[in-house]
């Protein structure tokens, strides 16, 4: 994709996200960007992961965190990682995912920032 560095592609969809959440639209769930931000932050995480072995599986690919054979799996969709790595979603939000396994010991090092105070809309 082009447009520019990953953190304006990062920006610019998260904060129209953020708008459609404010004026009550339905998140862009197919936008080609989501996809696009799953790649980079795959690199990402793969990259610094310094913990057990996790199973991330989105709309676009899978891909395992971590040295090993990872005994947690997280399945959700691009749109909903996304929003969950840049946080915009509590950690209630995240533990209440689609997880094989206990995600307690994974979660905070997935979301980049802060945690949303409260629960988002989806």
């Amino acid at each position: 994709m082009e447009g520019g560095p990953p953190e304006v592609i990062f920006d610019q969809w998260t904060h129209e996200q953020g708008v459609r959440a404010a004026l009550d639209r339905p998140g862009n769930r197919d936008d080609e960007r989501a996809t696009f931000c799953v790649e980079s932050l795959a690199s990402r995480l793969g990259s610094s992961w310094k913990h057990e072995p996790l199973t991330i599986v989105t709309d676009s690919r899978t891909w395992q965190v971590g040295e090993g054979d990872p005994k947690v799996t997280l399945r959700t969709t691009d749109f909903d990682f996304v929003r969950m790595c840049f946080g915009r979603r509590s950690r209630g939000q995240v533990l209440a995912m689609n997880w094989d396994g206990d995600p307690e010991r994974y979660v905070d090092d997935l979301v980049l920032f802060t945690w949303a105070t409260e629960d988002q809309p989806a």
